[in-house]
């Protein structure tokens, strides 16, 4: 290669790209037309630049010669080169298509580096079409999603998983083997079929294979993937015909043939299933004999049903351009109608205006879910049937609308009503993976709040109308008050988000009196924290929902308040007060009515805050030395909460407030130490205490908790943040009920 482009095995990057260009202008085909190979002259020096001019492919060039180049290349492309059989699963996908916990998924975690998952992938291939499509099959490339591989706790690859359970499969990796291992973790199995377990069975039709050995026909591959994809749908049964001769031939069938039943009393009335079919023809042939079909609507019928408010059912509606070929959508008629859901098909074709115009749809096949209440939601995920079942049971009783112009703000009443809306882009990973954990909060507070989703994709002049510039956004309308959610995305912060505002633990201050009476003029025992902010002010709205929750936090406590005050009514006010920036926290401390200390870190969140406050406040915390240590111990009848540190370790030092705030926190009802095992060192050791921070909790002779063995040197307390650690020492304490109790001033050793 190097002599191609006529440099050294030592030029440098620069060396080989002028002796590059200057091969081009000697070389290039249009110059030398006489040449007959010119052509393949010139894309021997394109080649021979391209590797030489990438450092890795120039140095495994320069330790393994050419012949490596072929392997190195092919280790960067798609181990399964585009196979559209193959369904490469996202973050997203996963998250929607493992949503439903009675359905199994197969998935092979590769990556394109990886030489032996390009080994495997004619493997997997093999294994897909000997399943015959009954059972879903998934890939994730860990190059692409690797967050995914780490939360599921992929550590190397390749590596074959099966969902729901994150089962490892831990053998040889062979099409047979692999087959055999999906078919074990299958969770629906084919019965036996005899005279008296036919009434048994569930009130649905039977698909009965005829077998002269039951033991091998129940393990039978086809059966079990005939009884996997059937489920809910056909039974499927073996009848032996050795021990059941009598039953068999009643039949008049062929003894290793299959039979379907329509009506399990009556067994006179059965169709005998043409021999030689494949597994999947066989599935075809059984749905054809079933009166549940997806019905096509007119449109009229759909014009009808756009107007209408409320139905008498729940129906689901798959908008398309063509028709369905998907062998398991054909379930779905079948699958709906059990979940009492009418299942209806519109062409887009026939009427493109409505399906583009009033639905805004932007892809084929959308599904939408029309709900009994007036709701309608749009179905986003991944095409498959599993997930679309399951988002239509979920949604019929989640009611989250999907709103339009045509339906935000002229359909609902901001001003009587509560809504929270949030603002997406189906293109917008962060936005798919939200949307499920906002209904799961749609279905805890069905009744106090109403939901909505708006797609800025297909309405981006009513996103913009609302200011609304990244995705997603999620404002919560309280009777027309905007309140913008900045928290985490998780269905548990968003009830805690709604249910702050709507029964606030926090005390407004909308006057200078006001400020004066309750703060400066507070009594003794009582601190207060004050938020000063500006509505406008965008920090100023992420910090409102931490210092709603801070307010919760302190529910029940008579001695702490947690106040806001709007400096925009307030400015001079504010001014006078020193307030320069917002948001700005200041706590004004119990014991002195002039003193207040300011809130200077950067996390402003309700468990920082937390930690803040109860750290600052004044709390007896003993410096043990082991002159006093023994006499400490003996003369209280409260536990002691010991903290062993050193000054040179810095994790100490991030500790030291969570151990003061835990401290401030059960002041009633523990005594608190420190230890310095830097000065200590000995008697640390003699403690057994090796490593720190280390706290350990110890009894003098007081009750014990019933959970909590303690040996000579106490009880060992994990160091951890607030609310673990809090919790941990809270298990170790005697079982006395939990109460807030005013704070005693003491001066700190």
């Amino acid at each position: 290669l190097y002599s191609l482009l006529g440099v050294d095995r030592t030029a440098s990057l620069e060396e080989i790209k002028r002796a590059y260009k200057k091969m081009v202008l000697i070389m290039h085909p249009d110059k030398n037309s006489a040449d007959p190979e010119a052509h393949s002259k010139f894309v021997q020096i394109t080649r021979a630049y391209g590797i030489l001019k990438d450092a890795e492919l120039r140095l495994n060039y320069d330790k393994y010669g050419d012949a490596s180049l072929d392997d190195q290349v092919n280790l960067r492309k798609n181990i399964f080169g585009g196979n559209t059989k193959i369904f490469m699963m996202t973050m997203i996908d996963f998250s929607y298509l493992t949503a439903d916990n009675k359905h199994h998924w197969f998935i092979y975690f590769h990556s394109d580096f990886c030489r032996r998952c390009h080994d495997l992938a004619p493997i997997w291939l093999e294994m897909m079409d000997k399943l015959d499509d009954v059972i879903s099959i998934g890939a994730v490339n860990c190059d692409n999603e690797p967050l995914l591989c780490r939360d599921i706790g992929i550590q190397m690859v390749p590596s074959f998983r099966m969902f729901p359970g994150n089962k490892r499969y831990i053998g040889e990796v062979a099409v047979d083997q692999l087959v055999s291992f999906i078919y074990s973790t299958a969770t629906v199995k084919p019965l036996e079929l005899t005279v008296n377990s036919i009434y048994h069975f569930p009130s649905r039709p039977i698909l009965v294979q005829l077998c002269n050995d039951t033991e091998l026909c129940l393990m039978k591959q086809s059966t079990l993937a005939l009884a996997t994809f059937l489920d809910e749908i056909v039974t499927v049964a073996t009848l032996n015909c050795i021990s059941d001769k009598l039953l068999c031939t009643m039949f008049d069938s062929d003894p290793v043939g299959m039979i379907l039943f329509k009506d399990r009393f009556n067994l006179s009335n059965f169709v005998q299933v043409p021999s030689n079919m494949t597994t999947k023809r066989i599935v075809n042939y059984v749905l054809d004999h079933f009166p549940v079909k997806a019905i096509e609507m007119s449109i009229d019928e759909i014009e009808r049903l756009l107007k209408k408010k409320f139905l008498a059912v729940n129906m689901l509606v798959e908008f398309s351009n063509k028709q369905s070929t998907d062998f398991h959508m054909r379930k779905l008629p079948y699958l709906l109608d059990k979940k009492e859901i009418v299942f209806r098909q519109f062409n887009c074709t026939i009427a493109p205006q409505i399906c583009s115009e009033k639905l805004f749809i932007q892809k084929y096949p959308t599904f939408i879910i029309f709900s009994k209440n007036g709701g309608r939601e749009i179905y986003y995920g991944p095409i498959d049937l599993h997930s679309i079942v399951h988002f239509a049971v979920e949604s019929k009783s989640f009611n989250v609308f999907s709103f339009g112009p045509d339906q935000f703000p002229m359909e609902i009443d901001l001003y009587k009503e509560k809504w929270i809306v949030d603002f997406f882009s189906p293109f917008c990973s962060p936005c798919m993976l939200f949307l499920p954990q906002f209904k799961l909060a749609a279905k805890k507070l069905k009744g106090k709040v109403n939901f909505a989703t708006i797609n800025c994709a297909a309405h981006s002049a009513l996103c913009q109308q609302y200011n609304i510039n990244r995705y997603p956004t999620t404002v919560f309308y309280n009777k027309s008050i905007p309140f913008p959610y900045f928290s985490y995305h998780t269905e548990n912060d968003i009830v805690q988000f709604i249910e702050n505002i709507l029964s606030p633990s926090v005390v407004y201050l909308t006057s200078e009196r006001e400020f004066t009476e309750k703060v400066l003029n507070r009594p003794e025992e009582e601190t207060w924290l004050v938020e000063f902010y500006l509505p406008n002010c965008y920090w100023c709205m992420k910090a409102d929902a931490e210092i709603r929750h801070l307010a919760k936090m302190f529910d029940g406590r008579s001695d702490i308040k947690v106040a806001q005050i709007d400096c925009s009514w307030l400015i001079s006010f504010c001014s006078t007060l020193g307030i320069r920036q917002f948001p700005l926290v200041r706590a004004y401390m119990r014991g002195n009515k002039d003193h207040y200390i300011v809130y200077q870190a950067n996390m402003m969140d309700s468990n920082s805050l937390k930690i803040w406050l109860l750290s600052s406040m004044k709390i007896n915390i003993t410096k043990l030395t082991p002159d006093n240590f023994d006499n400490m111990l003996l003369n209280s009848d409260e536990p002691w909460l010991i903290s062993f540190f050193s000054p040179r370790c810095s994790y100490c030092h991030y500790f030291q407030p969570i151990f003061q705030a835990v401290a401030a926190e059960l002041v009633n009802r523990v005594n608190a130490g420190t230890v310095d095992c830097a000065l200590y060192r000995e008697f640390c050791h003699s403690l057994r205490i090796f490593g720190v921070p280390a706290v350990r909790l110890l009894y003098s002779g007081g009750p014990k908790s019933d959970e909590a063995v303690q040996s000579e040197f106490g009880i060992p307390i994990p160091p951890s943040e607030f609310n673990e650690f809090l919790a941990t020492v809270l298990a170790n304490l005697p079982a006395v009920k939990y109460s807030h109790i005013h704070l005693t001033e003491k001066d700190e050793l």
